[in-house]
């Protein structure tokens, strides 16, 4: 299927509305988990664990990026390639990655958030799959939400065998 340009009059407004709701729900998420960071900070952690001051800088951009994703298969769509599932599963994710911090940081629920990272995995590898199909640049700028939120889980799981261990 050959991918046809967004169109020239493009809705910055849309643009701007998904980009306040993923970057706002990501800081009302930091709000609720005021000093996660310094928690992070004295949790045993494997040895490829980012300093959490880089996973600051790189959250906001990859939100960005997959808010862009969204609003690109969005405007595709009303271009007639229509496709609940994308929009679906992009919903999941977005809710299951606000859930994750909760869960993590204010529950210490090491094992269940785990579990939740890898729902959010896939849920994710299927909005990218919706997305590539029906907007291919939409799809790529998941990508780099698919190998933070991979790391992540990753580091979730090496987390809860060292804290509780």
């Amino acid at each position: 299927m050959k991918n046809k340009k967004v169109s020239k009059n493009n809705d910055w407004g849309t643009l701007l509305i998904i980009i306040v709701i993923i970057e706002g729900l990501a800081f009302i998420a930091n709000i609720f988990n005021k000093g996660s960071g310094r928690y992070y900070e004295i949790l045993r952690k494997p040895f490829f664990a980012l300093p959490s001051v880089i996973l600051i800088i790189f959250w906001p951009v990859v939100l960005l990026s997959i808010s862009i994703a969204a609003y690109l298969f969005i405007s595709k769509n009303r271009e007639g390639v229509y496709n609940r599932r994308g929009v679906f599963y992009f919903i999941v994710q977005v809710t299951l990655n606000f859930l994750w911090p909760f869960i993590f940081f204010r529950l210490n629920l090491y094992g269940i958030s785990f579990l939740l990272s890898l729902l959010i995995i896939l849920t994710t590898v299927l909005t990218t799959i919706k997305f590539l199909k029906g907007y291919k640049a939409a799809g790529l700028l998941m990508l780099p939400y698919i190998i933070l939120v991979t790391y992540s889980s990753i580091l979730n799981y090496y987390i809860w065998l060292l804290n509780e261990a």
